[in-house]
């Protein structure tokens, strides 16, 4: 309820149109009841309910196989990144920009996970993919053309933020301060 109203808040009244997509990821509390609640207050939001906790790669796949729009925003419901990324996400799209990532420029985390965090993503920028942000990123915008792409590769064991750099598409970079959770 706290992202719906977050977005509903800074951003929803400066769309022209929009569509919400929650997928409860097999949560064991009364989360789902709460999406079924904001279901019924807007029209322009659906859901998806997984029989369990598949993980946040199928989560993420389950949601953007029901989206229907000309690109899509993955967000996570912990607030850590503002939603007012979402705009910058999309003014960047309509640039022609066909991923945005959302980069972290620093984070609200103590110096041991940021040092751990830090050494991750250098590791993957050398050994697995050089375009990784040296930040990381969770929260980004596909467009369309590259969720399809997404979709067909049908990957059931694989890190989705390293398949949304593979394959390829023009990408741009806007950067936040991750909140604490």
């Amino acid at each position: 309820m706290l992202l719906y109203e977050d977005m509903k808040a800074k951003i929803l009244h400066k769309l022209e149109d929009y569509e919400i997509v929650f997928v409860d990821d097999g949560s064991g509390d009364n989360s789902f009841e709460i999406l079924c609640q904001i279901r019924d207050l807007d029209e322009n939001v659906k859901l998806v309910k997984l029989s369990r906790n598949f993980g946040e790669h199928a989560a993420i796949l389950a949601g953007l196989s029901n989206c229907s729009g000309d690109c899509a925003v993955t967000k996570q419901a912990d607030l850590q990144e503002d939603s007012e990324l979402i705009l910058e996400m999309y003014e960047s799209w309509k640039k022609g920009n066909k991923v945005v990532l959302a980069v972290r420029s620093d984070r609200d985390e103590g110096a041991i996970q940021k040092f751990f965090a830090s050494t991750y993503y250098k590791i993957i920028n050398r050994t697995v993919t050089p375009n990784m942000p040296e930040g990381g990123f969770d929260c980004y915008l596909l467009d369309r053309q590259v969720i399809e792409v997404l979709m067909m590769l049908d990957e059931k064991n694989s890190a989705l933020t390293l398949q949304v750099l593979w394959v390829g598409f023009k990408t741009d970079k806007v950067y936040f301060h991750r909140k604490a959770r």
